[in-house]
């Protein structure tokens, strides 16, 4: 069995929890050497919103506008929030980073990154952009730590998940 970390896959979603992601993974990286590939996922969700309105107004096809043009758009807009979240918080690491953004199911999306990327251990919140107060663990999460192949490294905000007694 190899447990040599050499490619660790931060998924992060630009909540606020992805700078926290990107903490452990740099950490880790940082011990290990390994290469970082930070994933965002566009989900399909968000495809079909921008998708509803081409239905609905074929003008903007003839306006040069496009779902294409659209994604590709999105794709280089959270390309540079995670490279300006990275220029202001991790300019010490000298850690190899690789962005990739991706459209999916995100949960779909970050199991085939594993195989793709030759992942060896994932970095993930536990909570995400949906961030309902009574679930305490967010439901990608949840499905990648149940479905992962690989490690799961399962980040926390400690003000909200405090160290309880077990003892009544």
């Amino acid at each position: 069995m190899q447990n040599k970390i050499n490619n660790i896959l931060a998924c992060v979603d630009l909540s606020a929890y992805s700078l926290m992601v990107l903490e452990y993974a740099f950490e880790i990286s940082n011990n290990t050497d390994a290469r970082i590939i930070i994933l965002n996922i566009i989900n399909q969700k968000e495809i079909y919103a921008i998708e509803k309105p081409f239905g609905i107004f074929p003008s903007y096809i003839s306006q040069g506008l496009s779902v294409d043009k659209m994604i590709r758009k999105l794709k280089e807009h959270r390309h540079q929030e995670i490279d300006q979240m990275i220029h202001d918080h991790f300019l010490n690491y000298n850690s190899t980073i690789d962005i990739k953004i991706d459209t999916g199911l995100p949960i779909e999306r970050i199991l085939a990154a594993i195989d793709i990327f030759d992942i060896d251990v994932i970095v993930i919140a536990n909570k995400g952009k949906s961030d309902f107060s009574k679930i305490l663990f967010g439901s990608t999460a949840e499905k990648v730590l149940r479905h992962s192949s690989v490690p799961v490294f399962s980040v926390r905000d400690k003000t909200i998940f405090k160290t309880k007694s077990l003892r009544r």
